[in-house]
């Protein structure tokens, strides 16, 4: 059946299978899938929506690690990394779009808004609840969810609006290429012969009963990314390994 918030109820079952309130005591995940508009599943687990900091990927927590002063995590799923930062005595703002997902980060003892980072106004009204922003985090592959090149843009430049002299994105994404799975080539194929950048993908989530809207997911390239940010005022530092992570710095 239909669910608004497909991907907060899946959090809620994981997180209501700890033992306690220390997300540390947490050894399980659950499966969801992942339906592409072809047919395609992928299975995952939720483990990865907790893991706890001696699991975070090497340089997913270097760039954590970097973060200063006032930071606000973007999609922040189970708030895993502002748990981290929080830890360590940062002030730290944990959005996202679903109730679910808000819902734990309020139970962890996390300050929570509700943001929708792909709807410009949405941010801008962070902005106004928060005043100063120094550094905006977006990981988890989460950035492909605005859809657009275009849109990525429209993002960043309001990043830039909305942060401080200092301020900084850090983040993470997926490119589309290389690989090899001959199901992503002929989706990859299938998007040139419709004129779509071949990471654009239409996806929708599954879970028990559960199914959410169909949305796009445009996983870009690393040259896509780069022109993306060659529109706005930003320096870009890009890391691979594996996938790509991102600093975007205004000095």
């Amino acid at each position: 059946m239909q669910h608004a918030d497909t991907f907060g109820q899946l959090l809620r079952d994981t997180y209501a299978q700890r033992d306690t309130k220390d997300i540390s005591s947490f050894s399980g995940g659950l499966l969801y899938a992942i339906e592409r508009d072809d047919d395609y599943l992928s299975l995952t687990s939720s483990f990865i929506y907790f893991l706890t900091p001696d699991k975070f990927p090497p340089n997913e927590k270097r760039l954590l690690d970097m973060a200063q002063g006032r930071t606000v995590e973007l999609a922040c799923g189970a708030g895993r990394m502002s748990a981290y930062l929080q830890e360590k005595g940062m002030e730290v703002i944990a959005t996202d779009v679903s109730d679910g997902a808000l819902e734990i980060c309020q139970d962890r003892g996390l300050n929570v808004q509700p943001v929708d980072f792909t709807d410009p106004a949405s941010l801008i009204e962070l902005k106004e609840e928060v005043e100063e922003i120094d550094t905006l985090l977006i990981f988890g592959n989460s950035l492909p969810v605005i859809g657009t090149q275009e849109k990525l843009t429209q993002f960043l430049n309001t990043a830039w609006e909305i942060t401080s002299d200092s301020g900084r994105v850090m983040g993470d994404f997926n490119s589309p290429v290389p690989v090899r799975d001959q199901l992503h080539l002929d989706y990859h194929q299938r998007n040139r012969n419709r004129g779509n950048p071949i990471g654009l993908i239409k996806i929708r989530i599954r879970y028990l009963n559960m199914v959410s809207d169909w949305f796009d997911f445009w996983l870009p390239t690393v040259e896509e990314f780069r022109a993306a940010v060659a529109e706005t005022k930003w320096k870009l530092e890009l890391i691979e390994e594996p996938g790509y992570y991102f600093i975007l710095s205004k000095t």
